[in-house]
């Protein structure tokens, strides 16, 4: 047979293997063994090998990258895109929304964006700076989606206030001075910081994916701008916002089943978060103790909770990852109340095609468990 392989190649095949037997040692050349054809086809198999392993890779780098802001919209958007895009989540879960800065990666990531989908300027505020850097018609806001219903800022917080005696009325009058004396501050400060950006009404409630008909109508949404930007992707994406919506759908006529018996129990909230998962399901939350994420209750907060509580029959109060024990504590002592805690983000729900209809059973079945009757 005349050898057609490299002579690299048949050096690199061609050793001695010795072996004793009977006290001799006999030696043979593996270049009788492996004949020209063996080694032809394992050196074909290795790059068939090769090949297999960076393939994925090569198809990921091909595929454009979809970012959103925070966890519910990352849930709805990847679930859309499904395989068709690299989805990835701007906020980590570990990190608030209204405070989380880019990183060097994240920025080198959001330059190589096709879509960036996000709630409102005012939810993810400070990341308005790096988003303004890039060309706006990819930066999607979905508050501005046909058919979202915002709610007014506080408005729980105001019907605690009616709640109260007099006294928590006045001290509420007086909170509201204060806060806005510092919105008019903020609103000066936002102005110099992205003068001419568009700006969202700072008196509305971002907190919007917690009512089903805003999630819906926010689907909707990223269909179109997904469709828009992959057209040849189009009906993948009809198909699954159908189903997304769908599920959205069941899992709403469950839920308002399931808290029918608890809708006229009262309840306080730790962060004014809840209040469209409240009027959606027709709930009686009467107030909020604190107006924003992360904010630790004043002593003042604190003694206006206890004497709503006790005035007016508060059996739960919700709370939410970060809040002190030691407060719930001194809000809670010697009164028959319980507390649940709730992330209204779903941050510890695994990401799957049924993130955000687990959110909204995760968080009924919360507040179920902490109204019912003890």
């Amino acid at each position: 047979m005349v050898n057609t392989l490299p002579a690299s190649i048949l050096k690199l095949t061609s050793c001695k293997i010795c072996r004793f037997s009977k006290l001799r040692l006999t030696c043979f050349n593996t270049a009788n063994i492996l004949s020209e054809s063996v080694i032809m086809k394992r050196i074909v198999l290795f790059f068939a090998m090769i090949a297999a392993l960076t393939a994925p890779l090569a198809g990921a780098a091909d595929k454009p990258l979809i970012l959103s802001t925070i966890k519910p919209v990352h849930a709805l958007v990847s679930t859309i895109a499904g395989d068709t895009a690299e989805t990835i989540q701007m906020v980590p879960d570990y990190a608030s929304p209204h405070h989380y800065s880019l990183k060097p990666s994240d920025l080198r990531r959001l330059a190589k964006a096709s879509l960036v989908f996000r709630i409102d300027p005012m939810m993810e505020a400070q990341l308005n700076k790096s988003l303004n850097t890039i060309n706006q018609d990819k930066v999607i806001v979905l508050s501005r989606s046909a058919g979202i219903q915002l709610l007014e800022a506080g408005h729980s917080h105001h019907e605690a206030s009616h709640s109260g005696s007099e006294e928590t009325e006045h001290s509420d009058e007086a909170g509201d001075k204060a806060k806005d004396s510092h919105k008019e501050h903020e609103e000066h400060e936002e102005h110099e910081e992205h003068s001419g950006s568009e700006h969202s009404d700072e008196a509305k409630d971002y907190h919007l994916w917690l009512d089903p008909h805003n999630a819906i109508a926010m689907v909707k949404t990223i269909r179109d701008r997904l469709s828009n930007a992959l057209p040849d992707h189009k009906t993948q994406f009809e198909t699954n916002a159908q189903k997304l919506i769908a599920a959205i759908e069941l899992t709403d006529s469950q839920i308002r089943e399931q808290l029918a018996a608890v809708t006229t129990q009262p309840y306080l909230v730790m962060h004014d978060a809840w209040q469209y998962f409240t009027k959606h399901y027709e709930l009686k939350q009467l107030g909020s103790i604190t107006q924003q994420e992360g904010l630790q209750a004043s002593g003042k907060a604190i003694s206006d909770a206890r004497r709503l509580i006790q005035s007016s029959g508060v059996s739960c109060i919700v709370t939410e990852p970060g809040v002190k024990i030691r407060t719930l504590r001194v809000l809670t002592e010697d009164l028959k109340v319980s507390t649940t805690e709730i992330d209204p983000l779903g941050r510890a729900i695994p990401l799957s095609d049924q993130t955000y209809p687990e959110l909204l059973r995760y968080t009924a079945t919360q507040l179920r468990s902490c109204l019912e009757p003890k």
